[in-house]
């Protein structure tokens, strides 16, 4: 599935990354860095950067979601009978969801703030932060208290999870081969400053399996040079 884009220029991309607050430094630092390789803003106002064709045509290495109104996220949470802590609250009302390389944070889906929410593939859109709620349980036990707002790849079998307690303290667990716990980081700013200075995962190619008529192909063009 494709979805409509246009090209940013360098100035477009650092005047949106401006308006980022300063405890997403981290986050401003990494998508100017992948923009140098080209930019793009979606339909839905995500900005795009660094496009990874050798993972897909519409895989790229930052993807930013643009924020919430404090009303959108007020309804959200009324309407999936969850409460934020204050700074997840904060976060996504200037970042409705990212993926970083292989760190997923989770947002709130515009078509799961309507009654009745309903997820949808119309549009791009973040991994729904509620159903954090259902997939804390693959991971090591966290407090109960703690909501689960993002994810990130650390091998090919381990992932960890990043949960948010009430007064902004951001661990990790693990599953998998991934480190049973880690952190904790006092805010989000210390935890995506170290997390982020990690380097990435990157999963190997996957492999091209022919059909018999493109092995043919190939032959006959093998033969051809003869």
């Amino acid at each position: 599935m494709g979805w409509a884009k246009r090209p940013l220029a360098v100035e477009d991309v650092e005047a949106r990354l401006s308006r980022l607050p300063p405890c997403l430094a981290a986050v401003a630092g990494a998508a100017k860095a992948a923009a140098q390789g080209g930019a793009w803003e979606d339909e839905g106002g995500a900005l795009l950067a660094g496009h990874q064709l050798d993972r897909g045509s519409e895989a790229y290495d930052v993807l930013l979601y643009p924020g919430l109104s404090a009303s959108a996220i007020e309804a959200y949470q009324s309407l999936h009978e969850i409460a934020f802590p204050p700074a997840l609250a904060e976060l996504l009302r200037h970042l409705n969801g990212a993926e970083l390389f292989q760190l997923n944070i989770y947002g709130a889906p515009l078509s799961m703030i309507q009654d009745p929410p309903l997820l949808t593939r119309s549009s791009r859109a973040p991994l729904d932060v509620g159903s954090g709620a259902h997939w804390r349980y693959g991971y090591e036990e966290a407090d109960p208290e703690a909501v689960l707002f993002a994810s990130r790849n650390v091998s090919y079998t381990g992932q960890v999870g990043y949960f948010m307690l009430p007064d902004g303290q951001v661990i990790g667990r693990g599953k998998g081969d991934a480190p049973t716990r880690s952190g904790p980081w006092a805010d989000v700013s210390a935890w995506l400053t170290a997390v982020l200075a990690e380097p990435p995962y990157r999963p190997p190619p996957l492999p091209i399996r022919r059909s018999p008529w493109m092995r043919l192909r190939a032959w006959f063009g093998r033969l051809a040079q003869v």
